[in-house]
């Protein structure tokens, strides 16, 4: 082999390899385990979990009498960004989520199976944060107005 045709190789398994890289980026699964939060379940299994963006850290998950939480886990298998399977200490249920394709298995339930889907739970204040905080204001004016009376000179009444 010519150091011509030696290079001219060497370039064609560079591509190739590059090629190869991006078809693999590109292939990756379109989704994985939702970002880091709170999120509720809206469809297929009832209940909410917290996500690290790579992992579950807390999860309150339902199917029928099925039940599965963070608190009261036998084991759990696989907790990473693509599976979750978790066993249930209280109803001895398995269950196995794949986040890739939003799809549950619980095969101690007949084979249950189906989609599911989640959105992130929203914060709302408690309606006694906006009365506290409206409070708040009304006493710094009212202490305000009463220390430019009393530089003033001015008595109230």
């Amino acid at each position: 082999m010519t150091k011509d045709q030696w290079l001219h190789s060497a370039q064609s398994w560079g591509l190739g390899l590059v090629l190869v890289g991006a078809l693999m980026l590109a292939a990756s699964p379109a989704e994985a385990i939702p970002v880091a939060g709170d999120y509720l379940f809206t469809s297929g299994l009832t209940g909410t979990f917290t996500s690290t963006g790579s992992s579950l850290s807390a999860w309150e998950i339902q199917f029928g009498p099925a039940a599965w939480s963070n608190l009261s886990s036998i084991i759990v298998f696989q907790n990473n960004a693509d599976i979750f399977e978790n066993d249930s200490f209280l109803t001895f249920d398995s269950l196995h989520l794949d986040w890739r394709v939003n799809r549950y298995i619980i095969p101690t339930r007949g084979l249950a199976e189906g989609s599911f889907s989640f959105s992130p739970v929203s914060s709302v204040p408690e309606p006694g944060t906006g009365l506290l905080v409206v409070t708040g204001i009304l006493g710094f004016v009212g202490y305000h107005q009463w220390r430019l009376r009393k530089q003033n000179g001015l008595q109230a009444g």
